[in-house]
């Protein structure tokens, strides 16, 4: 989905809080929080329910 919105893993590190933070969501070793998923939503327009594990 960033590919298609244009964007980049640096482009989501404000919005996760970290380039750390966005390294391990890649990885798998981190889930998002309620608050990054209400910010992905909100900056990239991706459905909640697709950013829910």
């Amino acid at each position: 989905m960033l590919e298609q919105r244009g964007k980049t893993r640096a482009d989501l590190h404000e919005l996760m809080g970290g380039k750390a933070r966005v390294s391990e969501f890649f990885a798998g070793k981190r889930r998002l929080s309620v608050e990054q998923i209400r910010a992905l939503r909100k900056a990239l327009g991706i459905p909640a329910d697709l950013l829910i594990a």
